[in-house]
Protein backbone atom coordinates (compact mmCIF):
# COMPACT_ATOMS: atom_id res chain seq x y z
CA UNK A 1 0.00 0.00 0.00
CA UNK A 2 1.23 3.31 -0.77
CA UNK A 3 0.94 6.39 1.50
CA UNK A 4 0.60 9.85 0.04
CA UNK A 5 3.79 10.79 2.05
CA UNK A 6 5.73 8.23 -0.29
CA UNK A 7 4.69 9.78 -3.21
CA UNK A 8 5.32 13.16 -2.10
CA UNK A 9 9.18 11.48 -1.49
CA UNK A 10 9.09 10.31 -4.58
CA UNK A 11 7.91 12.94 -6.82
CA UNK A 12 8.70 16.46 -4.86
CA UNK A 13 7.16 18.67 -6.97
CA UNK A 14 3.64 17.19 -6.53
CA UNK A 15 1.29 18.80 -4.48
CA UNK A 16 -0.06 17.11 -1.42
CA UNK A 17 -3.97 16.98 -2.89
CA UNK A 18 -2.26 15.57 -5.80
CA UNK A 19 -0.42 12.92 -4.13
CA UNK A 20 -3.27 11.90 -1.94
CA UNK A 21 -5.50 11.11 -4.98
CA UNK A 22 -2.30 9.46 -6.66
CA UNK A 23 -2.12 7.28 -4.14
CA UNK A 24 -5.77 6.75 -3.87
CA UNK A 25 -6.01 5.85 -7.45
CA UNK A 26 -2.65 3.26 -6.84
CA UNK A 27 -3.94 1.32 -4.13
CA UNK A 28 -7.24 0.96 -5.87
CA UNK A 29 -5.53 -0.57 -8.72
CA UNK A 30 -2.65 -2.32 -6.93
CA UNK A 31 0.26 -0.61 -8.37
CA UNK A 32 2.71 -0.39 -6.32
CA UNK A 33 5.39 2.73 -5.84
CA UNK A 34 8.40 1.08 -8.44
CA UNK A 35 5.88 0.62 -11.38
CA UNK A 36 4.62 4.02 -10.76
CA UNK A 37 7.64 5.65 -10.68
CA UNK A 38 8.50 3.49 -13.98
CA UNK A 39 4.68 4.82 -15.52
CA UNK A 40 5.31 8.55 -14.82
CA UNK A 41 8.80 8.49 -15.97
CA UNK A 42 7.84 6.64 -19.15
CA UNK A 43 4.90 9.24 -19.76
CA UNK A 44 7.21 12.16 -18.86
CA UNK A 45 9.63 10.75 -21.76
CA UNK A 46 7.12 10.68 -24.21
CA UNK A 47 5.49 14.33 -23.38
CA UNK A 48 8.66 15.47 -23.71
CA UNK A 49 9.09 13.79 -27.13
CA UNK A 50 5.71 15.10 -28.76
CA UNK A 51 6.87 18.60 -27.44
CA UNK A 52 10.12 18.44 -29.57
CA UNK A 53 8.16 17.08 -32.06
CA UNK A 54 5.42 20.33 -31.91
CA UNK A 55 8.00 22.94 -31.48
CA UNK A 56 9.82 21.37 -34.52
CA UNK A 57 6.98 21.64 -36.84
CA UNK A 58 6.21 25.24 -35.35
CA UNK A 59 9.57 26.09 -36.21
CA UNK A 60 8.84 24.53 -39.91
CA UNK A 61 5.66 26.12 -40.50
CA UNK A 62 6.94 29.65 -39.17
CA UNK A 63 10.36 29.47 -41.34
CA UNK A 64 8.00 28.68 -44.56
CA UNK A 65 5.15 31.37 -43.46
CA UNK A 66 7.89 33.99 -44.04
CA UNK A 67 9.53 32.92 -46.96
CA UNK A 68 6.65 32.65 -48.80
CA UNK A 69 5.87 36.20 -47.29
CA UNK A 70 9.01 37.00 -48.35
CA UNK A 71 8.39 36.26 -51.65
CA UNK A 72 5.00 37.78 -52.09
CA UNK A 73 5.81 40.90 -50.53
CA UNK A 74 7.72 44.00 -52.35
CA UNK A 75 11.18 45.21 -50.96
CA UNK A 76 9.42 47.98 -49.78
CA UNK A 77 6.62 46.43 -48.30
CA UNK A 78 8.61 43.85 -46.23
CA UNK A 79 11.16 47.04 -45.25
CA UNK A 80 8.51 49.05 -44.00
CA UNK A 81 6.88 46.34 -42.15
CA UNK A 82 9.77 45.65 -40.23
CA UNK A 83 11.33 49.08 -39.57
CA UNK A 84 8.78 51.34 -40.12
CA UNK A 85 9.19 53.96 -36.99
CA UNK A 86 5.64 54.48 -36.29
CA UNK A 87 3.31 51.25 -35.03
CA UNK A 88 0.25 51.74 -36.99
CA UNK A 89 2.78 52.01 -40.32
CA UNK A 90 4.16 48.54 -39.27
CA UNK A 91 1.14 46.85 -38.50
CA UNK A 92 -0.53 48.56 -41.75
CA UNK A 93 1.99 46.73 -43.57
CA UNK A 94 1.84 43.53 -42.20
CA UNK A 95 -2.04 43.10 -42.29
CA UNK A 96 -1.59 44.03 -45.97
CA UNK A 97 0.84 40.91 -45.96
CA UNK A 98 -1.30 38.79 -44.04
CA UNK A 99 -4.58 39.67 -46.37
CA UNK A 100 -2.67 38.81 -49.15
CA UNK A 101 -1.16 35.41 -47.87
CA UNK A 102 -4.50 34.65 -46.71
CA UNK A 103 -6.33 35.22 -50.48
CA UNK A 104 -3.35 33.43 -51.91
CA UNK A 105 -4.05 30.28 -49.96
CA UNK A 106 -7.41 30.78 -50.51
CA UNK A 107 -8.29 32.49 -47.23
CA UNK A 108 -8.04 29.01 -45.37
CA UNK A 109 -6.24 30.77 -42.85
CA UNK A 110 -7.85 32.85 -40.13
Amino acid sequence: MITEQEIREAFPIIKQADAARLADVANANGIDLETLKSAIESAARAIAYVADLVREACGSIRYHYTATLREIATPKEWHLMHHAQRRRTRQKYENRLNRRMQTLLGGRCT
